[in-house]
């Protein structure tokens, strides 16, 4: 279920940047083993999705709430350094640091 929600988040951000922007979306899923053995069973994993945004030399990875924030701040068409500037208030990170 969540993942389907990263991947509707970035099918839905692809479509807001354009082709013309040249920002690619894309889902990076996050794994982890957690340290113990649950009774009955093997090591439980936590996946985790994150959203890349890229494009010009750049990288950002958005949590999923500040990839639908962004989704909803961004313009159609957005040229890069617009995004990546939207990206840098989202995240409240220097833009370039994501």
């Amino acid at each position: 279920m969540i993942r389907d929600e990263a991947e509707r988040l970035s099918v839905a951000l692809q479509k807001r940047f354009g082709s013309s922007s040249g920002l690619s979306c894309a889902v990076e899923p996050l794994t982890k083993e957690v340290e113990f053995n649950a009774p009955g069973g093997g090591r439980p994993r936590i996946v985790r999705y994150r959203i890349v945004v890229s494009g010009g030399g750049r990288e950002a990875r958005l949590t999923l709430g500040e990839a639908e924030e962004l989704l909803h701040s961004v313009g159609d068409n957005a040229p890069a350094d617009s995004v990546f500037a939207e990206i840098a208030s989202v995240t409240g990170t220097p833009e370039g640091s994501g």
